[in-house]
């Protein structure tokens, strides 16, 4: 009996063992599954989406939350393409209203006029499982909304009722992955050892973290905006608080580290108005942290073997922001190695100054890479210096320099030290947001030598790289606006309304457009509408309209340039310009032509036949491209003498449509339009000149070669190191995209936009002609608007859409 009983024991220790090795197995198994999953995106969406603000009480009706374009297939897509694993979404924040269908109170998202019968937390999951996304859960423990609360940082118990929330959470909508409890009201009535004993009752995989309070149960150490870190580390920066981290620490249970914040975590931080975790103000829809930024925290989360969830607060439609969509895609790339994260910049070991304004403007601010911080000069100055100490000897070959929009600096010296004497290596006029190459300098000590500025010269960001950069893949996406529907009104009254031009008595086409003091310059080109469309040829001008913003109205201020007659390589007519500001001089590139024997009655009836006239063709093959300078925008124009370029390789016969921007390496680059050698069809060709006066030269490969194109508009982005330009084809207005300027290739987003004009009224204008697309850009070379012109019927117009 004696060893019956023994055997007994000993199977019963070894199924113990067998069993426990088995949990912890599969305990094991569990904790690698989440660390694969690396990075999510937490969905802050409530009430507090409508309010502005991070909490809102006293909210009583639920239909006080009311989007109009609930759109979970867009999160779950862009967390795909981000290269998150799950979604871990607010289930119930403070204010008790409840983003899934309960039964445990009429605080919910079903029972809204926008949602009406809606289940919330279906449809992400539906999104989720299509997608091959995982779910995790958000959870306010207290709650608002259950009477007898004292103030807002407390919740009276209702155990019972947390419960039944919490079993509907864990059986109606299968697995989840963990559930982020929040602490911030209490725990409701349930420790949280007893939380986690009836989580892991329903779902025994499932995870639990507190953001805060006793971790008693707790699988996850959650850091609320904290940071990467080893899973033995619970400090202030870590956790994100000196109070969160203080129940964290000494805790033995957790088995993963979770960190979270959200994307509009940042700078302005301190000073932003509005929420941040959920959507905050349309003041800040344009602010989000760098797609840099959260990069390097993904590679510590994988690097201490962290689950990243990074915030992104839908907003009041129920749709990510557009800048949160560009951010995440930008992420995507960098996790799959498209792109590859810019250099960082040399250490400077100490910067010294000419002088300060005070000590809330030390040198050191230039270098403290807070773009809210800056150098500013001695009251009254005009002129200083920046000296750059690097600590020993180093090859550097970037410099990147932020005025802070002051745009003060006039004239300035980037010197190098040698001896005792100061070399200059790089200078110029303006600096404002400059992003500078060169061949590669070689020293310790550097300088920025200010010689002249309008005000007190003020630097906010200096740094200083051993290696260029060029962003290997181009991640620019643009987003069209539409056209509010007050601007038709143009087109039945002829008359200039915002976002669109137009005239009773002429043609209106190819509009370019410059700001200057405040005010915004477009030249345009325009002909007599009593001589038929056809006579742009022959009889077009170029005038001068102005506008207080980019959208218009604008308004006709002069005629510019006209043909100049005959011995002029300029004597019939002027259209196709493009406007543009080089060393403090203005640049009007235009087009031309020539015929030798044609007078005014001849060009007339060349104009009203059109094509088949015998004149159309010569004169048409004559057309040339040259350049009007000017010292201010109002003039005087002085026209180059000749041509500025000629055709040759990829372009023969003509020179028409000249695009212009200057390059990084100081150059101008020009796309050409000219016929394709042997073909009727035409290409666009690269030409380089030294001086934006030319002489351009054509380069012999085309800008672009397997598509009838035309009308380029070029910039150079200081953002993407990449020049851009858009054209038009026969459906579509496209995006090509270059590092250098000579090789081009199909941009990220190739097909910008469809030849059609959408209105906010839910209209569409079909046109039967959609050409010359213009892009206006910031300083940096950001894309603000876009401009193109239109003819429908009778009618020409120049359009604006705006571009996000």
């Amino acid at each position: 009996m004696l060893k019956k009983s023994k055997f007994i024991i000993i199977v019963m220790v070894i199924m113990f063992i067998v069993q426990n090795v088995s949990l912890a197995q599969s305990e094991q198994k569990k904790v690698q599954e989440l660390k694969d999953l690396r990075f999510g995106m937490f969905i802050c969406w409530s009430f507090s989406t409508f309010s502005g603000y991070e909490w809102s009480p006293g909210v009583e009706d639920v239909s006080f939350f009311n989007p109009t374009g609930f759109d979970p297939d867009q999160w779950c897509r862009v967390a795909k393409d981000a290269g998150m694993g799950y979604i871990l979404f607010l289930t119930k924040h403070h204010d008790g209203f409840c983003l899934w269908n309960t039964s445990t109170t009429d605080r919910k998202v079903s029972n809204t006029k926008a949602l009406k019968g809606i289940d919330v937390l279906a449809e992400v999951k539906k999104a989720c499982d299509k997608h091959g996304l995982k779910l995790a859960l958000y959870f306010s423990e207290g709650d608002w909304s259950w009477s007898g609360r004292k103030d807002i940082h407390t919740s009276v118990a209702r155990p019972e009722t947390k419960k039944a929330q919490l079993k509907e959470l864990l059986t109606n909508y299968g697995p989840i992955e963990y559930i982020w409890f929040d602490h911030a009201v209490g725990t409701g009535g349930l420790s949280h050892a007893e939380t986690a004993e009836f989580v892991k009752s329903i779902q025994p995989d499932c995870f639990v973290g507190y953001n805060h309070g006793p971790q008693d149960g707790s699988d996850i150490r959650l850091g609320e905006r904290g940071k990467p870190a080893p899973l033995d580390v619970a400090d202030a920066e870590t956790i994100g608080s000196a109070q969160r981290a203080s129940f964290m620490k000494g805790y033995t249970g957790h088995k993963l580290a979770e960190f979270t914040y959200p994307i509009l975590e940042g700078q302005k931080r301190l000073t932003m108005r509005g929420a941040q975790w959920f959507y905050s103000l349309p003041e800040n829809d344009n602010f989000a942290a760098s797609a840099e930024k959260i990069y390097k925290d993904y590679l510590g989360a994988v690097k201490y073997g962290n689950i990243f969830s990074l915030d992104v607060g839908p907003d009041r439609s129920g749709k990510l922001r557009k800048i949160d969509v560009k951010t995440l895609k930008k992420v995507g790339q960098y996790i799959r190695g498209e792109i590859q994260l810019p250099p960082e910049p040399l250490e400077v070991k100490q910067v010294t100054a000419s002088s300060i304004w005070d000590d809330s403007y030390k040198a050191e601010f230039a270098i403290d890479g807070d773009s809210n911080t800056r150098w500013g000069a001695k009251e009254g100055s005009r002129s200083g210096w920046l000296e750059f100490d690097l600590g020993e000897k180093q090859n550097i070959q970037r410099i990147v320099i932020s005025e802070a929009g002051y745009n003060r600096i006039q004239q300035y010296q980037m010197q190098v030290k040698v001896g005792d004497q100061w070399h200059t290596f790089l200078e110029g006029d303006t600096i404002g947001n400059m992003d500078k190459s060169f061949g590669s300098v070689k020293g310790q000590f550097f300088r920025l030598n200010i010689i002249k500025a309008s005000e007190v010269p003020t630097i906010s960001i200096f740094n200083i790289f051993s290696e260029k950069f060029v962003q290997e893949v181009d991640t620019l996406s643009l987003t069209t606006e539409i056209i509010p529907a007050a601007s038709k009104l143009a087109l039945a009254s002829h008359n200039a309304q915002p976002y669109i031009l137009t005239d009773s008595d002429w043609f209106i086409w190819g509009g370019s457009v410059i700001e200057e003091n405040g005010k915004y310059h477009m030249f345009t080109e325009r002909w007599p509408r009593k001589y038929g469309f056809y006579c742009w040829l022959t009889h077009a001008e170029i005038a001068h309209y102005i506008a207080d913003v980019p959208q218009g109205p604008y308004h006709y201020v002069s005629t510019v340039l006209k043909g100049r007659g005959k011995g002029h390589w300029d004597q019939i007519a002027s259209y196709n310009p493009m406007i543009c500001k080089f060393n403090n001089k203005y640049y009007l590139y235009y087009v031309s032509t020539t015929h030798p024997t044609i007078d005014a009655k001849g060009l007339i009836e060349t104009a009203k036949v059109g094509y088949s006239h015998p004149n159309w063709m010569p004169i048409r093959n004559a057309q040339r491209s040259g350049v009007a300078i000017a010292d201010s925008i109002d003039g005087p124009w002085h026209c180059s003498d000749k041509p500025i370029v000629q055709p040759s390789g990829p372009i023969t016969k003509l020179t028409v449509n000249p695009a212009v921007c200057q390059g990084p390496d100081d150059k101008y680059y020009m796309i050409i339009k000219g016929d394709k050698p042997g073909s009727r069809k035409r290409n666009q060709a690269v030409a380089i000149a030294e001086n934006p006066a030319g002489p351009f030269i054509v380069q012999p490969k085309p800008a672009i070669k397997d598509i009838d194109t035309e009308d380029a508009s070029m910039w150079y982005d200081t953002n993407q190191k990449r020049f851009y330009a858009v054209f038009h084809a026969h459906t579509f207005i496209g995006m090509i995209t270059s590092t250098d300027g000579l090789n081009w290739q199909k941009a990220n987003q190739y097909e910008l936009k469809s030849k059609e004009v959408l209105f906010d009224d839910g209209s569409i204008l079909k046109p039967d002609r959609m050409e010359r697309p213009f892009v206006y850009t910031d300083k940096t070379g950001k894309p603000l608007f876009l401009f193109f012109s239109v003819k429908k019927a009778n009618d020409t117009m120049n359009i604006c859409v705006e571009i996000q």
